[in-house]
């Protein structure tokens, strides 16, 4: 199936080896947003970025990705005093 992705998921790029398709630029290490999901012909799942137009007609095979989930959870108050403190001190230029 669509090996649970979902359209607007963030896609990490693990593999950015040149395949069937060289004009495919994919950097390995970049995050990409998922504009919709494709099933191969064989079973593979492929996804369309919004970043980067594939040429292939099913996208890029998700095999080269991981899901990344992004870190929603607000600062502690400690964190926040600090970055407050750091935002206030004066600019020093070089």
């Amino acid at each position: 199936m669509s090996g649970g992705w979902q359209v607007g998921d963030l896609a990490l790029c693990v593999d950015a080896s040149l395949r069937s398709y060289p004009r495919m630029v994919l950097k390995k290490g970049k995050i990409y947003r998922v504009q919709s999901v494709a099933l191969a012909r064989c079973g593979e799942t492929g996804l369309f970025l919004g970043e980067v137009n594939s040429v292939a007609p099913y996208g890029f095979a998700a095999e080269r990705f991981r899901k990344i989930k992004p870190d929603t959870e607000g600062a502690n108050a400690d964190d926040a005093a600090w970055l407050k403190d750091l935002l206030a001190k004066p600019r020093v230029s070089a």
